[in-house]
This record gives C-alpha cells, structure tokens and sequence, in this order.
C-alpha cells in the first residue's frame, strides 16, 4: 500500500473564480482509512476523481508513493475504484466481473484463478461465482465490486458512496465488512461519503469538507467533541447539534450564559478561558449536544444550568427518546432514556451540562477552546 501527499490541490471549471476543490492540503497515512464527509457539491467526490485520473488537477501537487501522478493515466496509477453504482458487466459472471482488470494485464489463468478464490473467500462470495449480476442482491453486487478491487493488490482503493444504494440495515452490514476488510488488507482506503455516521464509525480520521474547503481534518473523537467550527459542529452528529446565541455575563465573579430564554452557569475554567479571550459582555453561540441536556424530575436537587421548556414533538427510537422542546423562541433537541414518559405540551426542567458546552464565535464562527 502507499501514503497520499496532497499539496494544495484546486479544481476549477471555467473561470478562476468557479473553484470546485479551493485548497486542498492533506497526507493521507499508509494504511489509513481516510473519510471524506460533507454535503452534495462540497468537492468530495472530485477530490476522489482527481486521485483516479479521472479530472485533471487544476492547480498543486499530487504524489502517490512519493510520486508525482499529475499528469499519469489512470491505469499507470496502480488505484482500485468503488463506484455507487456497482459498474458490473451484466453479461459476464461474476468471477469473469472479478478477473476482467487481471486478464487486461495479461496475467497467466492460475494467477487470474487464485487472486479470484482468495478474494470471494475473504468476501464470502464464493458460491456466488457462477452467477450473472442480475441473479444477485444488492449487497451481494456491492461485495462483487469490492472483490474486483481486491483482486488487483493496488496501492490505493478509493470509494465513492459505494453505499448509497443499499437500504439501512444492508449499510450497516457493509460498512461492517468494509471495516473488517480494511483491517484484513490493511488497505489505504479515501472513502466519500455524505452520511456522518458512515464518517464516524469507519474513519480512522475524518475531512469534512464545506464548499470545496476543508473544514477540518481529525479522529471521529475529536471532530465530535471538539468541532474546529459552527458548521463542522452542526453537520456531525444525529440528531445535530443545539445552537444558542447569548451574551456572556458576568456576576459575582462567575459567568454566565444569558438570553431570553435561558441563564445557564459557565464551569470555572471555561469561564475563566472565555474571560482571557475577551469574551466576558460579547454575544457568542453556545453548542449543546442533544445527550448533554437533562429532564430534572421533582425528585432531583434544582441545577444552575436548567430551564423551563415546552414539549414539542416526541421520536421515540425503541432506545431512546428524541424530543423537541422550545424554550421562548429557542428551539432545542433533547436525547433521553426511551423509559421516560413525555407528551406533546408537558412542560418540563431542563439542565444543561454546561462542561459539554462548545462557545463559537458570533463573527467568524469559529469554536473557542
């Protein structure tokens, strides 16, 4: 397998100021499993295609190995492609499907043969060798184009939302199995994808992109809990993230965040953070997760952080309860044990847990640690 040397790479159409890909600038690791999540036309996929051959790189570097690849064919470039749409050959077999790439190189029949085998076996697909495309499944056809991939042992398999046509329980298992394989091959693998959760559970790290810049580059972990700013924040995470904007008050010698709607208490040494930065009288947004927020029953001591709010509208998920509250004019997403009891126009207490509280920037909406 082989690392990936992005140097700032752009892609443009027409005119200099219609930039697809603005500055890309990134090292892909040997062996990583890299994500590249964001919304349609965000630039992922031509990132993707860039990597392929399949468009020219209009501006920087590309290395593969160590080597430049700008201006190399696609089949010089030794990558292995996953498309959405499977590209299976309907009238071929399978193992004629998986062996086409080798017998294009010219290698010999009991070669062609042993790579196939010894792929269907990773892939549990070898009873399936003999049929045509359309004798199989969705998930089965998405295993076949994995396979003729495998097949190849190229430096770098790239995925585009190699997914995206399978119904939710069948992507759960694949992703599983794309997982396994990676690990398995230890592969080099650029997955894209516009679905968060594929970037979570299957990202060694993960770039989220935003119209053709990357937003930020960083483990599932990090991109979660410490989001770089308002938009990364907001696109990760199922149900998204609760934004608030406040005034930083201070009192007392502590600080609190205040609106309309809510006065919450800032933890010390946030608070005493935010103070250094200058923020102490400013407007700022603060980002809560939804699992971050609290039903405080009768029963329970009263917190600083809480407030009153409405019930909305209740999801209830079989494991937990999704609920949409408002609060004046705030409008917030509550995670709850699926146990608790809840209808449309109860009000409740609400505490924050104001330790798990992200503060961005009013102006460039940036997050402040």
């Amino acid at each position: 397998m082989a690392s990936l040397t992005f140097e700032h790479i752009k892609k443009t159409y027409g005119s200099q100021s219609n930039l697809t890909v603005k500055d890309f600038d990134l090292e892909v690791r040997d062996k990583e499993l890299l994500v590249l999540v964001g919304p349609s036309g965000c630039g992922k996929s031509t990132t993707l295609r860039m990597v392929a051959g399949l468009e020219s790189i209009s501006e920087g570097s590309l290395y593969i190995g160590g080597q430049l690849v700008n201006d190399m064919p696609p089949k010089e470039r030794d990558i292995a492609m996953v498309f959405q749409n499977y590209a299976l050959y309907p009238h071929m077999t399978v193992f004629e499907n998986m062996a086409f790439g080798l017998k294009l190189r010219k290698m010999r029949k009991k070669e062609i043969a042993e790579r196939v085998h010894a792929a269907a076996n990773i892939l549990e697909i070898e009873h399936l060798l003999k049929r045509k495309p359309k004798a199989l499944s969705g998930g089965q056809r998405q295993r076949v184009a994995l396979g003729r991939s495998i097949v190849r042992v190229p430096k770098v398999f790239l995925m585009d939302e190699p997914l995206s046509n399978l119904d939710a329980k069948l992507r759960v298992t694949m992703r599983t199995e794309i997982s396994k394989l990676h690990q398995r091959l230890e592969a080099t693998i650029i997955y894209v994808t516009h679905d968060q959760t594929e970037a979570m559970t299957m990202g060694d790290r993960i770039v989220v992109m935003n119209e053709g810049d990357i937003q930020q580059v960083a483990s599932p972990h990090d991109i979660y809990h410490y989001p770089a700013n308002l938009f990364v924040a907001g696109f990760i995470g199922s149900p998204g993230m609760n934004f608030l904007k406040g005034v930083i008050e201070e009192q007392h010698g502590e600080l609190f965040f205040s609106n309309p709607a809510v006065r919450l208490l800032i933890p010390k040494m946030k608070g005493k953070l935010l103070k250094e930065k200058g923020y102490a009288g400013e407007e700022m947004i603060a980002g809560v997760r939804p699992e971050h927020i609290t039903h405080v029953t009768e029963q329970k001591k009263p917190f600083a952080s809480s407030f009153k709010a409405r019930v909305e509208v209740n999801e209830n998920l079989g494991s937990e309860l999704i609920v949409h509250v408002s609060a004046g004019d705030e409008r917030l997403t509550v995670r709850l044990d699926s146990s608790t009891s809840l209808a449309a126009g109860d009000s409740i207490q609400l505490a924050v847990k104001m330790d798990k509280a992200v503060f961005f920037d009013a102006d460039t909406e940036q997050a402040v640690y």
